[in-house]
């Protein structure tokens, strides 16, 4: 089944707003979270909601933070998985977070993960200086599958992910971006990446989802029910 990114949001300074249309009934939310809080405690997140309702099997698929005596650097990436469609809204709550024009939220609305999507691999990194990166995750065992990326800095990033990456950034300068790429075929390894102009705190995170196949159903004479055929054949 192929996957596509039907539309994205972008919420500067916020961590709650709406796609221009409806998502679609079966598509998943993947949504990219950094935040800022100048006094100290690491911010977090928690309770997704989709139509002003709480998503069942939501997954906050990795997180982290940097930290110094005076600043809180995060990110996380969530899966929203197989929505119910007929709703545009997306949010999260959060805590220890002081809204800048920087930090908030990116999601991409995606088709094709099916009614159960999966996470192959992710990593996660969070430090002070002027490299930032989430780490490398891989190698992908599935084709395809959604490849998505963050970071959240304290200063202008240059140099970030490579042109693979279709990337959103929040506000002039850069400091929060997440991007995704499509892999068409197995093997490779991930990760998201920039460099801060100031040596200062960063998060990053990167993860890949799949959409497992249609399991099969052994008959008696131990081949595949026509179910299970006609199943993989709407899959290709």
């Amino acid at each position: 089944m192929a996957i596509s990114v039907a539309q994205t949001l972008a919420v500067p300074g916020g961590f709650s707003g709406s796609f221009s249309g409806n998502v679609a009934a079966g598509d998943s939310v993947v949504a990219a979270i950094m935040a800022f809080e100048p006094n100290g405690p690491i911010p977090s997140s928690s309770a997704p909601t989709f139509g002003g309702s709480p998503v069942t099997g939501a997954v906050k698929i990795t997180d982290n933070h940097g930290i110094n005596v005076t600043t809180a650097i995060y990110a996380a990436l969530w899966l929203l998985p197989a929505l119910p469609g007929g709703a545009a809204s997306v949010g999260f709550t959060m805590i220890n977070t002081t809204p800048t024009g920087n930090s908030g939220l990116i999601a991409w609305d995606v088709a094709g993960l099916g009614p159960a999507p999966a996470v192959d691999v992710f990593n996660s990194g969070g430090g002070s200086g002027t490299a930032v990166s989430s780490g490398t995750a891989g190698p992908i065992s599935h084709v395809p599958e959604f490849v998505a990326g963050t970071f959240a800095t304290n200063f202008f990033t240059t140099g970030g992910p490579d042109v693979a990456w279709t990337d959103t950034a929040l506000g002039a300068a850069g400091a929060g971006e997440a991007g995704y790429q499509i892999p068409v075929a197995p093997g490779g390894s991930y990760a998201y990446t920039g460099t801060q102009t100031a040596p200062d705190v960063w998060a990053a995170c990167v993860a890949a989802i799949y959409a497992p196949p249609p399991a099969a159903f052994v008959t008696a004479g131990g081949g595949r029910s026509m179910l299970a055929r006609t199943l993989a054949l709407a899959d290709i």
